[in-house]
């Protein structure tokens, strides 16, 4: 059984493993102020998901589940953890880049916003300067 669970540094370098896999950035916990949970299948991390915050704004980034995994409500489980998690430090919402799983977001309440929209502090950060590109989709979601 899986659940989200706070992370140790095995745990980290597990989900950094685990975004390489999917294609992702791995640079998960590097920025100064993150919040990371991952899910486990016992001893084993299974996915992960994480929110920079950005001078009081919160970015929901690194939400990748292991394949064997999937379709098992695990990634709607971490991005609910995420969003208790930003919503215990005081965030008023969430914002995220996506290149193709708007999808998936959209049913758990975000809702595309036009990138010059975002937070600056959030502009700034490294996923909206550098990591995803220009054509990403923004979203939002009220907490």
């Amino acid at each position: 059984m899986t659940r989200p669970a706070p992370v140790g540094e095995p745990d980290l370098l597990a989900l950094r493993a685990l975004l390489r896999a999917a294609g992702l950035p791995d640079d998960v916990g590097e920025h100064r102020d993150t919040l990371v949970a991952v899910a486990r299948d016992g001893d084993v991390v299974v996915g992960g998901v994480a929110v920079e915050i950005h001078d009081g704004h919160g970015l929901l980034r690194s939400l990748v589940v292991d394949d064997g995994f999937r379709s098992m409500g695990i990634g709607r489980g971490l991005v609910a953890a995420a969003e208790a998690a930003a919503g215990a430090r005081g965030l008023d919402a969430l914002t995220l880049l996506t290149e193709g799983a708007a999808g998936y977001f959209e049913p758990l309440g975000y809702q595309g916003v036009a990138r010059d929209a975002v937070p600056g502090p959030l502009q700034a950060s490294s996923e909206f300067a550098g990591l995803c590109p220009d054509d990403a989709t923004a979203m939002t979601k009220p907490l």
